[in-house]
């Protein structure tokens, strides 16, 4: 910087500080949110129970059928032979739109209720007024002669 005669120095001014920094926002979910999560899905379950979309049914000799109105799924058999365990399932849909429904089955000892096998059948696009025929298979390490099965429709 010149001298220039008759003007006090001037020291440079400082650089000015940096803005200071916004707290990082925090992570997860905040106990409100998660009760009101936990409160919203028993709602929702409740509501679809009393609406009859989830129903459950058991086979113990001749077949089951649980119906919503839409949507008929009988369980015609329920087997088991060297560890390979076999449920036979009709869907019928009485509705005016394709549908596809998910059948939980477990096979059960028929002595004590406890599950030998399970699985998920899926029936993928049932056309209006058709009825689909389907085969679940599982595997277990338990072999019975006797099983009965359980079921529920989602």
């Amino acid at each position: 910087m010149p001298i220039i005669p008759g003007v006090p120095y001037q020291p440079p001014t400082p650089p000015q500080p940096p803005p200071p920094l916004r707290p990082a926002p925090k992570k997860g979910l905040g106990v409100g949110a998660v009760v009101g999560i936990i409160l919203g899905a028993a709602a929702l379950l409740g509501v679809l129970c009393c609406a009859g979309l989830f129903y459950i049914g058991t086979l113990g000799g001749g077949g089951t059928t649980k119906s919503d109105g839409d949507i008929a799924v009988t369980l015609n058999s329920c087997t088991s032979a060297s560890g390979f365990y076999r449920a036979n399932l009709t869907v019928t849909n009485n509705g005016a739109r394709a549908r596809s429904v998910y059948v939980d089955i477990e096979w059960l000892d028929p002595g004590n209720g406890d599950r030998l096998a399970s699985t998920t059948e899926i029936v993928r696009s049932v056309d209006p007024g058709q009825t689909a025929k389907e085969e679940a298979i599982a595997t277990g390490t338990d072999d019975r002669a006797a099983v009965t099965c359980t079921y529920r429709v989602r």
